[in-house]
């Protein structure tokens, strides 16, 4: 088989690999606008996905609340209905990744989600009772878990199709930075929207804007490069005996371990994301405005620490391999964000607590785009499903969170709680001794 020759300036040699008889793979050409462009839909996919997870919480205190006079118990259900289902529809989501390609599906994740999302906002505009909206709303929050269920695992297989191995880890991280991103930007813009526009309104602008930068990805995006699909030999197009069953990817060792590791990390994550702001209003009785402060500073040192630790997983690959570099990078932030953490709980300045806390925020975030991409590139041709495994284990951590800080908060003080965290990081760090990124299951 001969490759396909460009000029040095457009893209590198395509390189076959030979991965088994009967069977060439092909590692993506590097072009770098096409890869940049895909990557920046994906970025936006990630932003406005969180975005509407977040707006959600913003219309609760701002429009259902006053409006219709839901109980914070009922707008619970609501906010859960997504997780609870967007959990429970991660592995088929996955699966269908494997089935559909990445193109079509994130580019259907972005469409459903956006018209979800006109759709939050019509069924508080049309309900006309309480017990109606409560009903219609956990039915469209549930739906849309569900529907953005194949984003992540779809975003990792498209990044393998289009990013070389040395830039993969990076590429996943700035694609999950957006999402913390796109958490604090909702209350910034989606605010004063709501205000402006009442629910309704704000919920369709969301809306469209989604659904308009899916209806973008499907026209502009295919599943892999060109030049990739026309030097795949026939025979290597199509896995050798079939898919690999779901079995085989539950007994592989670095993936299970993978998994267990992410639900750590989700948990100390999840913890920052749904009690930080009750810790400083309620319990270190700070103001509203700077607790509201505080607050926004933890989602955006996340989003500084993630593409950080994908640039140093690549560069450090470069010269320890993909295995030691990850396993560093990944090892090496929980230690340090556990460390952090517990300088914040015996900070007594407000300014050091919350400084702790970022960076120990921050740090964690390093953690992410190792776990992430060799979760994807261990599944092999069941990168999607494979992926979507690790991140159901993540989502398994991180629901534990709110409710297992609530219980032992109560009964043993919020000290207590709070270091949970980092007991949950330590607990993860020694997985990293077992994980190899390059143990292929297909």
């Amino acid at each position: 088989m001969s490759t396909i020759s460009k000029s040095d300036s457009e893209f590198e040699a395509i390189r076959p690999v030979v991965a088994s008889p009967g069977e060439v793979r092909v590692e993506p050409p590097e072009r770098v606008g096409p890869r940049v462009t895909i990557v920046v839909f994906l970025m936006a996919f990630s932003f406005l996905n969180h975005s509407n997870r977040t707006s959600m919480a913003i219309a609760g205190d701002g429009w259902l609340l006053d409006q219709f006079h839901l109980s914070p118990t009922e707008l619970g259900a609501i906010y859960s209905a997504f997780l609870f289902a967007y959990t429970a529809a991660m592995t088929p989501g996955g699966w269908l990744v494997d089935r559909i390609g990445p193109r079509l599906s994130v580019g259907l994740v972005g469409l459903i989600t956006g018209v979800l999302a006109i759709g939050t906002g019509a069924a508080g505009g049309l309900a006309s009772t309480a017990g109606m909206l409560l009903l219609s709303l956990t039915l469209i929050r549930g739906a849309m878990g569900m529907a953005s269920a194949p984003l992540y695992p779809g975003a990792g297989a498209a990044v393998v199709s289009w990013v070389a191995p040395g830039r993969r880890v990076t590429a996943m991280s700035l694609i999950v930075c957006a999402a913390p991103i796109g958490i604090a930007c909702t209350f910034l813009v989606f605010g004063p929207l709501l205000r402006w526009l009442g629910g309704p309104g704000a919920f369709a602008v969301q809306g469209l804007v989604t659904a308009s930068v899916a209806i973008g990805w499907l026209i502009y995006v295919s599943d892999r490069p060109k030049e990739v699909r026309t030097v795949l030999e026939p025979s290597s197009r199509e896995p050798v005996g079939g898919m690999v069953p779901v079995w085989a990817l539950l007994r592989n060792r670095s993936l299970v371990l993978l998994t267990l590791c992410y639900a750590t990390v989700s948990y100390f994550e999840y913890l920052f994301f749904y009690w930080m702001h009750y810790y400083f209003q309620t319990v270190l009785k700070l103001p509203a405005e700077l607790s509201d402060t505080y607050s926004t500073y933890l989602p955006m040192s996340l989003a500084v620490g993630i593409p950080l630790g994908g640039w140093l997983s690549d560069r450090l690959s470069e010269t320890l391999g993909a295995r030691r570099a990850r396993a560093l990078v990944g090892a090496g932030g929980m230690i340090a964000s556990a460390g952090l953490l517990w300088l914040g709980l015996l900070a007594s300045s407000p300014g050091w607590i919350v400084t702790w806390f970022s960076l120990a925020m921050g740090v964690i975030g390093l953690t992410e785009g190792p776990i992430w991409m060799s979760s994807v590139e261990i599944g092999g041709k069941r990168g999607g499903l494979s992926g979507a495994i690790c991140n159901t284990g993540g989502n398994a951590g991180g629901t534990l969170a709110p409710f297992l800080t609530a219980v032992v908060g109560e009964r043993f003080g919020w000290p207590a709680a709070i270091s949970l965290g980092s007991l949950f990081c330590l607990v993860g760090v020694a997985s990293w001794i077992w994980i190899d990124p390059e143990e292929r299951i297909a």
